[in-house]
């Protein structure tokens, strides 16, 4: 199996890549040593996945975290169109765990709180709003 970059990311007889063969499979070197640390260390509980450049929806991103930051609910953000930090291959990987995390959804922005997906696009805003008026407490989710 390859990435849209034809680099050759298949297993050992189709099995999936474990972080040490993923990194031999890619560069920049940078990328590999981030990748392993990610694996290893706890992933934050609560995820914010976007896209800046093209899209028209950063208000709703930009309201999802006002809410997170006020909600005290700690959150990673994920702009899936950052080519500085790993280039190409970091923004596929985190386009392929935001589709994994979503059941294959890839309309941008995604919520997910604590592993469960919110929802995607301006319907992950106005389901947050419905947890809040609901009375959810979104660190309990």
């Amino acid at each position: 199996m390859s990435n849209p970059d034809g680099i050759d990311v298949g297993g050992i007889n189709g099995d999936a890549l474990n972080a040490g063969e993923l990194c031999d499979a890619m560069e920049p070197m940078v990328l590999c040593d981030q990748v392993a640390e990610a694996t290893t260390q706890p992933q934050p509980l609560t995820a914010l996945f976007f896209s800046s450049h093209g899209n028209s929806s950063m208000a709703t991103v930009e309201r999802i975290q006002q809410i997170l930051t006020a909600r005290q609910v700690p959150y990673e953000s994920v702009d899936l169109s950052d080519q500085v930090n790993g280039g190409v291959e970091d923004a596929w990987l985190c386009r392929e765990r935001m589709e994994g995390l979503s059941g294959g959804q890839t309309e941008t922005p995604q919520l997910h709180i604590r592993g469960r997906f919110i929802g995607a696009g301006s319907a992950a805003l106005e389901e947050l709003m419905y947890l809040i008026d609901s009375g959810q407490d979104l660190n309990q989710l």
